[in-house]
């Protein structure tokens, strides 16, 4: 288990979730601390990915759900942090786009 991020880490995801909200137009939701579950091969069960500071994706997909399920996100962030360590990032990179992840900024 992760601690919580800290309260400037916390204000730039906000900050950075209300910039791409108002640029996602009216299709898709810019959120925060949301859950990216993938399907595996075994079509019964899912891979639960790492989860990004903020995605952005289709509305539909997400309205009503827990998590951001199967469907790839247009957008993953994740906000550097001194305790970001860079085989992590590396990592979760490689996830996100390997899931169809459109575009990572970090």
């Amino acid at each position: 288990m992760n601690p919580a991020p800290r309260p400037v880490h916390q204000q730039v995801v906000r900050l950075l979730t209300n910039a791409l909200a108002g640029a996602a137009g009216p299709g898709h939701l810019a959120v925060f601390d949301s859950e990216w579950r993938l399907p595996t091969e075994d079509r019964a069960s899912l891979y639960h990915a790492p989860r990004p500071d903020v995605l952005v994706a289709p509305g539909s997909a997400l309205r009503g759900q827990v998590a951001l399920i199967g469907t790839p996100p247009l957008v993953v962030v994740e906000v550097l942090s001194p305790g970001n360590r860079k085989p992590d990032i590396v990592d979760k990179r490689a996830v996100y786009f390997s899931h169809g992840a459109g575009h990572y900024v970090k």
